[in-house]
């Protein structure tokens, strides 16, 4: 943004937007947060708006969750051509050591529901974050049996 500012006599309209898309970005993006009670399990959306309008997120009740469960993975491999394509990119592009929050991959939660729906949360953490989640409501959910 100061870079932004700095350079704003250059080219006004297009500065404006570009400070508009960065204040955007910085407003409405924002990692899940998932937070744990004795009867319920609340995701809200971290972004700062969230937080500035008091948003509740979603809310799951204990009493309402059959289980919870991560999908199961594709143990597919990939054909000879495609690991030597993989093979080749690795070689060329230049090692990096964390992707950008928007570069990784969402993935899913399963909540499964008591009448037979599923809820499913979309998120960026880890595996093993995720595999800790879903623990700790199975738990959770055994406790309250």
């Amino acid at each position: 943004m100061g870079y932004l500012f700095a350079h704003y006599d250059e080219n006004p309209p297009v500065i404006i937007v570009a400070m508009l898309i960065c204040l955007a970005v910085f407003l409405f993006f924002g990692e899940a947060v998932i937070l744990f009670y004795p009867d319920k399990v609340v995701v809200r959306d971290g972004s700062l708006v969230n937080y500035l309008l008091n948003k509740k997120g979603r809310t799951f009740l204990l009493k309402d969750i059959e289980q919870v469960s991560l999908p199961v993975k594709n143990n597919e491999r990939p054909g000879v051509y495609a690991t030597g394509v993989i093979v080749l990119l690795t070689a060329i592009t230049p090692a990096r050591r964390r992707k950008p929050l928007l570069q990784r991959p969402l993935k899913p939660i399963v909540f499964q529901l008591k009448d037979g729906s599923e809820a499913i949360i979309q998120t960026h953490l880890s595996d093993n974050s995720r595999q800790r989640i879903v623990d700790e409501v199975n738990a959770l959910l055994l406790k309250g049996q």
